[in-house]
């Protein structure tokens, strides 16, 4: 397997997992507004926040709470998908040229580096205040990222 293949793999593993969080997040929120109120959720969703993760299957020592587990991934993701431009012969050079990002290539990477920045305004937001609205934007822009990812 090529380092390109095996990277690319790793970033896929990665998204597939941001994907469940962010859907664990809207589950959460959901069930929980359909069961009380705005400010019961709000407050439920910080506890569930707070709470440590994975709760059995990890010593107690290395558990991270939900919303640095957040945090972790998407400094995988970024990380990672600096390594596939890498791989791909993408380097500071094409970044500061013009003409990299007037091409279709550019273009589709800077939505995607776009979507990830308003993710990480989200994640800032989930952080300090989750809410339901929070972890439905939050859902919709993971499934935008990872559909602008498939055309790059």
């Amino acid at each position: 397997m090529s380092l390109y293949a095996l990277e690319v793999y790793v970033h896929v593993v990665a998204a597939v997992v941001l994907v469940g969080y962010s859907s664990f997040w809207l589950v959460m929120s959901m069930a929980l507004r359909r069961e009380g109120g705005d400010l019961d959720t709000e407050e439920t969703l910080a506890l569930i926040g707070r709470s440590r993760w994975p709760p059995f299957v990890v010593p107690e020592g290395l558990r991270v709470s939900m919303v640095v587990l957040g945090w972790i991934l998407i400094l995988f993701m970024v990380a990672s998908g600096a390594l596939l431009l890498h791989v791909r012969g993408v380097g500071p050079a094409q970044l500061g040229s013009g003409a990299f990002w007037a091409a279709r290539f550019g273009h589709v990477l800077a939505v995607k580096l776009g979507l990830l920045a308003l993710f990480v305004v989200d994640q800032i937001w989930l952080s300090v205040r989750p809410s339901p609205r929070g972890t439905l934007l939050g859902a919709v822009l993971v499934a935008l990222i990872a559909c602008v990812s498939v055309l790059l």
